[in-house]
């Protein structure tokens, strides 16, 4: 059990630190603005790779951790991006629709994907570490 509490803070410890830059650094930017303003789905978030540590699936929970690191930030950056150029597309003859939909930014779905992709690589490797251990036994 004292492993699984060292795992979990540590893992606190990261998230801690995404918060901190969050409100310090990146306040203005759209995804990290928005996950602290969704304070009950970013800790609906955070805490299932705290409650996989205690399922012993420490493996899915440290992907699940990169995943939310670098989905944040991932999906931060590439939907400014992504929606610089939808707003580059913009011209007079386009209704306010149109215009309202090349405004949106994409940077929660691409963070999700990355969230995803983690989750499906750490399960992968929880796996294989699985099927090790059963063969070493």
């Amino acid at each position: 059990m004292e492993e699984k509490l060292k795992h979990i803070f540590y893992e606190m410890i990261v998230f801690a630190m995404i918060y901190y830059l969050g409100i310090k650094m990146f306040k203005d930017q759209y995804l990290f603005a928005w996950l602290i303003f969704n304070v009950r789905f970013s800790l609906i978030m955070i805490s299932i790779p705290l409650l996989l540590v205690l399922l012993n699936k420490k493996v899915v929970s440290v992907f699940m951790t990169i995943g939310i690191t670098l989905g944040i930030f991932i999906g931060n950056f590439l939907g400014n991006y992504f929606r610089e150029i939808s707003i580059a597309k913009i011209d007079t003859t386009m209704n306010a629709q149109e215009i309202a939909q090349l405004h949106l930014h994409k940077g929660f779905y691409i963070m999700m994907a990355v969230i995803f992709t983690s989750i499906i690589l750490g399960i992968i490797f929880q796996t294989r570490e699985n099927k090790l251990n059963i063969n070493n036994s």
